[in-house]
């Protein structure tokens, strides 16, 4: 699954329940709107669009709970690094762990990278490091345009399964 970055997909799984919660408070007027609708237009109740809501969303998030190993993916650029600083904050707060860290586009030649640079992308990755408490992280180089090949491909398959342990 991918989310947004911030985890504003996670937050959408309460979303049913809120307002289901919420709908009971005036029960008589949706009762009301609830025996229109379906006289009407042969529509079901709110009441029974949100039963089906809740239990859809109730099932995702037991299957990312249960089932789904939970890779976040970033660049080393600053922004990038502090979406995924939030989006693991997310994931938190909603006691999910992660699996493993994939860092995309690191450079690894200090020959052609310039040292502030090298600096700020060692920064980033010290903070997703921290962030991931012994999770299996991954840094892949930054692959040229010139150079990307069903080689480099195979390579960077390797690479992943062998550091996120798969």
């Amino acid at each position: 699954m991918d989310t947004t970055p911030s985890g504003e997909t996670l937050s959408l799984f309460s979303v049913p329940k809120y307002m289901r919660k919420h709908l009971r408070a005036g029960p008589r007027v949706f009762e009301g709107i609830d025996r229109i609708g379906k006289q009407l237009l042969g529509m079901r109740s709110v009441g029974e669009v949100l039963d089906a809501w809740i239990a859809a969303s109730e099932r995702i998030d037991r299957l990312i709970r249960n089932d789904a190993r939970i890779f976040l993916v970033s660049v080393r650029d600053s922004f990038s690094v502090k979406r995924a600083l939030a989006l693991a904050k997310a994931y938190q707060g909603h006691h999910i762990e992660l699996d493993g860290i994939v860092i995309n586009r690191t450079v690894r030649s200090a020959a052609t990278t310039p040292p502030d640079l090298r600096k700020v992308q060692a920064e980033h990755l010290r903070e997703l490091n921290e962030l991931g408490k012994g999770v299996p992280m991954v840094t892949l180089k930054q692959i040229s345009r010139k150079t990307r090949s069903e080689d480099s491909l195979k390579e960077t398959g390797e690479e992943l399964v062998k550091g996120l342990k798969l």
